[in-house]
């Protein structure tokens, strides 16, 4: 069973089917929700973006953005993929321009901007789940539009990336959650001591935040001192490169999967153990078509999981990150390929597996 971009599938990988020429375990389909009354994008008739994944009290939830807000599904046992409507958070911004939503979560809080329209920072408190959840700030003071957003969960700091708020834009603005509910900003760039170019996504670990920066390559940057940061190191000239749109970081440190969102570009694994010569040591691509393209990442227990647009879900093995072995594709879009961007747009791994 094949699903198209507007829909969530949830699954397990248990079951085997045929890739091309290569044998690659494919995930058992659990659900699939689609809902038709919402409204689609105005491009790429698309209803949903982003997906994420929480745990609260020990029940698993799936986080999907649509055109208009955030949907909420129980998927602690065998999943009927029916969002809890009492949970149903009504985003800032929506209908038919609304593109792009994204979250992060810390604590029991879930973090959500979006990058369209006269939208806000969302705080939502999901501690009520399954029977409701609070907004309990929802304000542009700090940012109306972001593409992206990051939490490093070890210094309690919120990143946000490539936005717009009621004083300007920025590539990076970084908000203290010392308090959950009530962030102050700490940091904004560039700035008339620190350049940054846009930045279209990242990851951040400790205060050394890796930046992918679109058409300007890869930055990585020291924030200790949300005041002046530091440059670590650059890299704009390496094999396959194209849009430099985002990656996860090993948990050792030493590399960064890279997806460039540019059709017939593999995702790449930098070896960044030394900023001062950053390199490509190894690639992986779902397939051969020139019309292959990954959007997201996400690393969990040296498992890299990858939403591949037209090529659906892709899973890799990189315990060893120079030899990446290709262990789990699911096709979510029926086609035909082409060069624009339907198909998955995002994965999440839970605990249980899901």
């Amino acid at each position: 069973m094949n699903c198209k971009m507007p829909t969530l599938c949830i699954g397990l990988m248990l079951s085997v089917c045929s890739i091309g020429l290569t044998q690659v375990p494919a995930p058992e389909l659990l659900c699939n929700w689609q809902d038709p009354d919402l409204t689609p994008t105005s491009w790429l008739n698309s209803r949903y973006n982003e997906v994420w994944g929480v745990t609260i009290a020990g029940r698993e939830y799936a986080v999907i953005g649509s055109t208009m807000g955030i949907h909420f599904i129980n998927v602690t046992e065998a999943p009927d993929c029916v969002p809890l409507p009492e949970a149903w958070v009504a985003g800032a911004a929506q209908g038919s321009n609304l593109i792009h939503r994204d979250f992060k979560h810390y604590q029991h809080y879930l973090y959500a901007v979006a990058d369209e329209g006269a939208s806000t920072l969302q705080i939502i408190d999901l501690s009520g789940l399954p029977q409701a959840t609070e907004v309990v700030y929802d304000d542009d003071e700090f940012v109306r539009t972001a593409h992206n957003l990051f939490i490093d969960t070890v210094t309690a700091k919120l990143y946000l990336c490539g936005g717009n708020s009621p004083t300007g834009g920025f590539a990076i603005r970084i908000l203290s959650l010392a308090d959950p509910e009530d962030p102050v900003m700490i940091g904004s760039f560039p700035n008339s001591n620190f350049y940054l170019p846009y930045v279209h996504d990242l990851y951040v670990r400790h205060d050394t935040a890796y930046l992918n920066c679109g058409n300007s390559g890869f930055y990585v940057v020291d924030f200790t001192d949300p005041v002046e940061p530091v440059l670590l190191g650059t890299i704009t000239d390496y094999p396959g490169a194209g849009y430099n749109h985002s990656g996860w970081l090993s948990d050792d440190g030493h590399y960064y999967f890279l997806c460039d969102e540019t059709h017939g570009s593999p995702v790449k694994v930098v070896d960044v153990s030394d900023f001062s010569d950053m390199h490509v040591v190894a690639t992986m691509a779902a397939g051969t078509a020139d019309s292959r393209i990954a959007h997201n990442a996400l690393l969990r227990d040296d498992v890299l999981y990858v939403s591949y647009y037209y090529d659906g879900f892709q899973a890799w093995d990189v315990s060893d990150p120079l030899h990446p072995l290709h262990i789990a594709a699911y096709d979510t879009y029926p086609g035909p390929d082409g060069y624009s961007y339907k198909g998955a747009w995002g994965v999440f791994p839970l605990p249980s597996g899901k």
